[in-house]
């Protein structure tokens, strides 16, 4: 027949084994958590660098500009009275319309650039709530620890104390 103290020990027992399963649940969870923000760290790593791009190209594209527009500028203030003016003129027509057409190019390529690493910088930021989503899913028990893991550490746990 059972005494109170054998039920007093069970009790206990079972409380104590529940605190292990408890603990091994909460480090299962931040392992999970822990696995999901190194991911978040990547995926901001690579945010960073796609918005910087996009301020490199930006910062490109407006020297780009920049360069024909000095050069029209010189081209008006060249001298009438100068004895290679129509040479000069010749020369700085032919480098304003190559430039441009050099500049249009490379401006449409840099816009393009800016195009597809803002569309990165969506899908980033997307993934990235995605990502918070987990982490407070976890948090919150709504995603499950695996039983098993769960059952295992909690056995390791109790082997150690």
């Amino acid at each position: 027949m059972p005494t109170n103290n054998d039920e007093k020990a069970k009790s206990t027992l079972r409380e104590k084994t529940q605190n292990f399963r408890d603990k091994a649940r909460r480090i299962l969870r931040m392992e999970m958590i822990n696995e999901i923000l190194q991911e978040i760290f990547q995926v901001n790593k690579e945010l960073n660098f796609a918005t910087k791009r996009v301020e490199g190209l930006t910062e490109t594209e407006a020297s780009a500009e920049k360069i024909v527009a000095r050069a029209e500028y010189k081209m008006s203030k060249l001298d009438g009275d100068d004895p290679d003016y129509e040479e000069k003129i010749v020369k700085a027509t032919a480098f304003v319309e190559t430039e441009t057409k050099r500049q249009a190019e490379i401006l449409e390529q840099i816009n393009s650039d800016i195009k597809f690493n803002k569309k990165k910088i969506e899908d980033y930021t997307k993934q990235i709530e995605g990502l918070d989503k987990e982490v407070e899913a976890v948090e919150s028990g709504e995603t499950k620890v695996s039983i098993d893991e769960m059952n295992d550490l909690a056995q390791t746990l109790i082997a150690k104390s």
